[in-house]
């Protein structure tokens, strides 16, 4: 019996009768079956873990959004800037305990549902006040 001659992979892929070389069979068995599938365990908790990050950073990023709109809609209606507006909705967390994000997600909820009005001052003030858990908005 002759000894099978040497070849590449892409030999042995295209020649019926020519044998992969010994260092590549090597290789490609050199793992144990209980390695390959360690290693196939780590690759799927790594993609898991890119998922949950994902989703985080997508979530993170609607929070912003929608903190934006918050500080947006302030500004309009009350002429100040970015800062005060958001000093505004950091206050009504405060007063409330509530988070931040949460509070903006319930004032640009009921600003929306003003409608027409989600730009009058004295709507979004009385939204404020209720939102901060006091009476009025003329008390301090």
């Amino acid at each position: 019996m002759t000894e099978p001659a040497e070849c590449s992979l892409l030999d042995f892929l295209n020649g019926p009768d020519v044998e992969p070389s010994a260092e590549w069979v090597a290789a490609a068995t050199s793992r144990e079956p209980s390695d390959r599938a360690e290693q196939a365990l780590i690759v799927q908790r790594r993609a898991e873990d890119t998922e949950q990050r994902l989703a985080a950073l997508r979530a993170r990023r609607a929070v912003a959004s929608r903190d934006d709109e918050a500080v947006g809609v302030l500004m309009a209606a009350f002429n100040v800037g970015a800062e005060r507006a958001f000093e505004c909705l950091m206050w009504v967390s405060q007063q409330s305990g509530t988070p931040l994000p949460d509070v903006t997600h319930q004032f640009m909820d009921r600003a929306e549902a003003l409608g027409s009005d989600s730009h009058d001052r004295e709507a979004l003030l009385g939204l404020l006040s209720k939102l901060a858990g006091r009476v009025n908005a003329s008390t301090s």
